[in-house]
């Protein structure tokens, strides 16, 4: 996949990694708190990423 210059600069300046769905992200916020659910997982009340899709052409 050819990638678009400017692209290229955001994935390097904030240390993105590839989705799994596609495009890229990088994790920047994650709550101590958490929960568990009903299948005894547990889930951080908080969680947040900075994501970059590019549209194919």
């Amino acid at each position: 996949m050819k990638f678009n210059q400017k692209n290229l600069e955001i994935i390097k300046k904030f240390n993105l990694s590839p989705y799994p769905e596609g495009g890229w992200f990088s994790e920047i916020v994650r709550s101590k708190n958490y929960l568990i659910r009903k299948d005894d997982q547990s889930r951080n009340f908080i969680t947040g990423i900075y994501s970059l899709f590019e549209k194919n052409y």
